[in-house]
């Protein structure tokens, strides 16, 4: 539901797509943060993206990972107000696949 006052509206529908990328967004930020209890650079060097993990190391699943990871609660949060506010017109406009 969505906040409309004098034409301005805060934030936009909740779709299918976002839905899905706040979810995976917030357990993968979660299990990092639980992972990085153990070994706090291993997460990092495993999916993040970097040239020695991608070119020479042959990491290239790093292409798609690097975007799951976050630098800390501020960042997280941001994101994910950013996508819910940004991202459903988008997915709207655009096709749920092609947002995707």
């Amino acid at each position: 539901m969505t906040y409309v006052k004098n034409g301005f509206r805060f934030g936009g529908p909740l779709t299918p797509v976002v839905k899905f990328l706040l979810i995976l967004n917030s357990g993968l930020f979660i299990a990092q943060l639980v992972f990085s209890q153990f070994n706090p650079d291993y997460i990092e060097a495993l999916f993040g993206l970097s040239y020695f993990g991608f070119f020479s190391s042959h990491h290239y699943w790093q292409i798609l990972t690097y975007m799951f990871l976050h630098g800390g609660w501020l960042h997280i949060i941001f994101n994910l107000l950013s996508l819910w506010m940004f991202g459903g017109d988008l997915e709207q406009s655009r096709g749920s696949k092609r947002f995707l």
